[in-house]
């Protein structure tokens, strides 16, 4: 168990390592939760399976009550025979936590979301409003855009399937971003650009491949109107003012408003396309912000487990033996003179690990 608990430190990714013997007895456990694993579904699935691993999301005998999502294999022997199987039970909670707080910050009216292929959610950013184990409508795993009503408020929620990384599709949840509809449309493209150069945001602005060729066409097209209204009112003030009738100063007035009415249209357009250029700008900002951060958090992920994997290997007793008596890992002495060092390549269990998981695999 004092590995076990090492093992925690070190990754902290683990509520519970569950060692169990052939006919599924407990042999060793982390929680002190007394549990009959005979009859544990996660057991007879990870003795059985030909897969590299057993992913697995549920209740089950073995564990406390609730769902959790269990990572499960084969112990063998040197003979190559199955003497039982290792269960760890992964932070959901705990991982999702530290997600959402990541993504959603205390001004965000936004909801995020985690749900299974039946719609049941798992965790969320706000159990308020989404509780966990809540039932969803299926069609909301693919929204886009959707208007849904969930609790007595409607929301507009976007819902997408996992893309997978390296080849690892996941459990295969989906995820779903929910906003209520009474905040969702609230400007916040001035919070967005505050911080962005003026050169930038010019550079940006002209940018043809942000904009199409009809809304790019509108400034010009509204530009020419007016100027040919101004022509319009200049020859109809020209003609009224050779006219000697009495009602020239009004019809003068009134081309004058018209040309007036004109410059205000015109404003109205180049103002409405100018906040609608900054708003695709600022989206285009926000899809790159939050592509980076996902980046360097999956670079961190990665760094994390190589840094942990060498230390949790330096931990293994084999190694401390061998080293200590001047013994290469397959028990011969080193040559006299040779660096007690090893480079021997620690052996993975067979199939894909889970990228954000790889290190609790290797155990």
């Amino acid at each position: 168990m004092t590995r076990f608990r090492e093992y925690v430190v070190k990754y902290s990714v683990c509520s519970d390592i569950v060692p169990l013997d052939a006919e599924g007895r407990v042999q060793a456990r982390l929680l002190d939760h007394p549990a009959d694993a005979s009859s544990a579904d996660v057991h007879r699935e990870a003795l059985s399976t030909r897969s590299g691993h057993v992913e697995w999301f549920g209740s089950d005998p073995l564990l406390p009550t609730g769902s959790h999502l269990v990572y499960a294999y084969q112990v063998e022997a040197k003979n190559q025979r199955t003497v039982g199987t290792l269960v760890l039970v992964f932070r959901v909670s705990n991982e999702m936590d530290g997600i959402f707080g990541k993504l959603v910050n205390d001004s965000d009216w936004t909801v995020l979301a985690c749900a299974n292929a039946q719609g049941q959610i798992i965790a969320s950013s706000s159990p308020l409003q989404f509780p966990r184990d809540a039932q969803l409508p299926p069609s909301v795993l693919d929204a886009s855009g959707d208007v849904i009503r969930f609790g007595g408020r409607q929301y507009v929620s976007v819902g997408c399937r996992a893309t997978g990384y390296q080849g690892y599709m996941g459990p295969g949840w989906f995820g779903l971003a929910f906003i209520p509809v009474e905040v969702a449309f609230d400007s916040e493209v001035g919070r967005l650009l505050a911080d962005v150069d003026q050169r930038v945001m010019e550079g940006l602005m002209q940018a043809l491949s942000l904009f199409s060729d009809g809304l790019s066409a509108i400034p010009r097209k509204a530009d020419m109107i007016q100027r040919d209204l101004n022509r319009s009112v200049w020859n109809g003030s020209v003609r009224q003012s050779e006219s000697l009738e009495y009602n020239a100063a009004f019809s003068k007035t009134l081309l004058w408003e018209i040309s007036s009415a004109g410059r205000k249209t015109q404003e109205v357009f180049e103002q409405s396309i100018g906040n609608l250029h900054e708003t695709v700008v600022a989206a285009v900002l926000q899809n790159v912000l939050s592509r980076a951060a996902l980046a360097i958090d999956v670079m961190d992920r990665n760094l994390y487990e190589c840094a942990n994997a060498c230390r949790w290997w330096a931990l293994t007793t084999a190694f401390q033996r061998h080293l200590s008596r001047g013994m290469k890992p397959d028990g011969r002495r080193q040559c006299p003179g040779a660096p007690r060092h090893s480079h021997t390549t620690a052996r993975r269990p067979r199939g894909r690990i889970p990228p954000s998981r790889g290190a609790a695999a290797r155990l």
